[in-house]
């Protein structure tokens, strides 16, 4: 049925491309939909035009051609969301599906409430997807979305429990997000520290070291080895520092971009794993990922291999998502996987034991939380184990910096004052 006006005319809902290509969708009072063509912008054209109808799920009455060959910001798949997006989204639409709010109104009202960024984009974009008639599964289709998100929310709509799906896929989110904001935290004084530490460098070498060679200079005094070696790396850190700040700075913000490419953050995460007590804490939590989102998508029913494969990819660690599509292809192909030498895998032991050789799904379930718990535990021991070593290493370090600085510079000053008594 639809919505009428006391004037005899009608509220219709179009979606229409602007002067400069970018999706627009509004609704408009109008006779017809060549009346709300008319009634549009100069520049812009109709995409498609139906009447605003009672049910939520409307299909359109009219519809028109695309415009040809113009760019479509609201559609443009280019923007992959990240995990933390996700989970975001899912909390959204979990509180949507749950209060039984129809999700192409509710998502409306929510991207105007939502700043500007990549989640309002694609709640934008899933509204426009759902009023042009479209399900939710097939308008997640092309989102931007990590795969597992999707196939999580196929298996909610399969059993008829989306928003509890959503409800648990945002629970692992936020405990993900919790966890990795806990570490960062707890590292964030030893990381401050170390930047202190090499300003305070910077400026012995820039500041302290020059002056005092000038000093010397203008006495001619015949200086130790380690004062000349102290002042040839003053003189080398002035006439080269500002490049090596500069390049610094550089190589930070191309590897901020390099993060932001499509598999940039797996592969810096790659690198980072050689790094000792770094690398085993950023694979803890790669663990913790796979293990949530395998826990989360067996409980959605999704076959072991392909939930695996999923998992792997959604851990952000270039070897578990290797190690996983391995397992996922034995698996598969219903072979023994238990008998390999423990070196050959990546994957911890107990981890391989448990999902070859669970029985029930809830079981398996329950098993896969618990080690995702264990993981977290060790992922804080480790960061616990760095926040005590790194001021037991840099303090020592940076004390006999210091010493050996004071004492090349404070050695012919003591002798100069010795020659003027």
């Amino acid at each position: 049925m639809s919505k009428s006006h006391p004037s005899g005319q009608e509220v219709f809902r179009f979606i229409a491309t602007d002067s400069t290509g970018a999706r627009r969708v509004g609704t408009l009072l109008a006779d017809d939909p060549v009346d709300v063509a008319n009634h549009l912008p100069a520049g812009w054209t109709m995409l498609e035009c139906h009447l605003l109808a009672d049910e939520p799920k409307a299909r359109p009455s009219a519809s028109f051609a695309p415009a040809p060959a113009t760019a479509d910001p609201a559609l443009d798949i280019s923007e992959f969301l990240t995990k933390a997006d996700a989970g975001e989204l899912a909390t959204h639409l979990s509180a949507l599906t749950q209060a039984q709010i129809p999700l192409e109104g509710g998502l409306r009202a929510l991207a105007e409430e939502l700043p500007d960024g990549r989640v309002r984009r694609a709640v934008q974009r899933l509204a426009t997807e759902l009023d042009a008639g479209r399900d939710l599964e097939s308008a997640l289709q092309g989102s931007g979305l990590p795969e597992s998100f999707r196939v999580v929310v196929r298996g909610g709509l399969q059993r008829g429990d989306l928003g509890a799906t959503l409800a648990r896929h945002a629970a692992v989110s936020q405990t993900l997000s919790q966890s990795r904001m806990l570490i960062w935290s707890a590292l964030a004084g030893p990381l401050v520290g170390g930047v202190l530490c090499l300003a305070l460098l910077c400026l012995l070498l820039g500041w302290l070291v020059p002056r005092f060679a000038e000093l010397y200079r203008g006495f001619g005094l015949q200086l130790p080895w380690l004062t000349r070696a102290i002042l040839a790396l003053g003189e080398w850190f002035n006439a080269c520092g500002p490049a090596l700040l500069l390049g610094g700075l550089a190589a930070l913000v191309g590897v901020w971009l390099f993060s932001r490419l499509a598999g940039g953050r797996e592969s810096l995460a790659g690198w980072l794993g050689w790094v000792p007590l770094v690398g085993p804490l950023l694979r803890a939590l790669g663990l913790v990922r796979l293990c949530d989102m395998l826990s989360l998508l067996v409980e959605s029913r999704v076959p072991l291999p392909e939930a695996l494969r999923l998992a792997g990819e959604a851990s952000g660690d270039v070897t578990l998502k290797q190690e996983s599509q391995r397992l996922a292809g034995e698996l598969a192909a219903g072979g023994p996987v238990t008998d390999k030498p423990p070196a050959w895998r990546k994957l911890p032991a107990g981890l391989v034991e448990l999902i070859s050789n669970a029985g029930s799904q809830e079981t398996l379930v329950a098993l896969l939380q618990a080690q995702a718990s264990l993981q977290v535990q060790r992922a804080r021991g480790i960061t616990q184990l760095i926040v005590l070593l790194i001021p037991w290493l840099l303090l020592p370090a940076l004390g006999l910096v210091l010493a050996l600085v004071l004492v090349a510079l404070v050695q012919p000053l003591v002798q100069l004052l010795r020659m003027l008594a």
